[in-house]
């Protein structure tokens, strides 16, 4: 692909846990205790489109990975809803953030994601795409205590018109994790569960696609 613009990114499940892995760099102790995390006032405030609803629960009958029910630091994990409707409803804070911030301790830290599915399928979800890629894979470092993310696009499509063109090479996105929260463009019907997480398709505007 040639050129560069600014088109939207749907990302396939796999991709979307690996961007919700990334959220630590607002929601966990080290961003908190430092005061560097973007959203540190914003519990309680919008923070993400409102048809957006995150919540890492290990009692879904669903969420079979080993060992994964009791936190690093020995608790019980319980279910957390993270963010209700485009609400901060609970940050990712250790026993050790709490005493450090004085947040109360969250019923886990992160992992057995969740995200209520949305109200289009996948097909219409790619119809309604002028110009965009469908990402199934994507290399690059964790983002910054800012969010900016950028990365190579493998395993991925170029959508033009609503339809999946052909696939790409050394073609890169870049966008703010924290901004395309608030630019979604649609949240798929369906939901892909493997025992680690339970996600659909989401479809985010607003990212710099860029060719050769």
């Amino acid at each position: 692909m040639e050129g560069k613009f600014e088109g939207t990114v749907i990302l396939v499940p796999d991709v979307l846990n690996r961007m919700l892995n990334s959220l630590y760099i607002v929601l966990s102790d080290s961003p908190l205790i430092d005061r560097t995390s973007r959203w540190k006032n914003s519990l309680g405030e919008r923070v993400a489109d409102p048809r957006l609803t995150l919540s890492c629960n290990y009692s879904d009958k669903d969420i079979v990975t080993s060992g994964c029910k009791i936190t690093y630091d020995g608790y019980l994990a319980g279910d957390v809803t993270v963010i209700d409707h485009g609400v901060l409803k609970s940050f990712l804070v250790s026993r050790f953030g709490s005493k450090k911030t004085g947040i109360p301790r969250s019923l886990n830290y992160g992992g057995a994601y969740i995200i209520e599915p949305g109200d289009k399928s996948l097909e219409e979800i790619i119809a309604s795409v002028d110009k965009g890629l469908l990402v199934g894979y994507l290399s690059g470092k964790n983002p910054d205590s800012s969010g900016e993310i950028t990365g190579v696009a493998k395993n991925s499509f170029l959508i033009e018109n609503g339809i999946i063109r052909y696939a790409v090479n050394e073609t890169m996105i870049s966008c703010n994790l924290l901004d395309i929260l608030m630019n979604i463009r649609g949240i798929s019907g369906e939901q892909v569960t493997n025992g680690y997480y339970k996600l659909p398709y989401i479809a985010f505007d607003g990212v710099v696609i860029s060719g050769k």
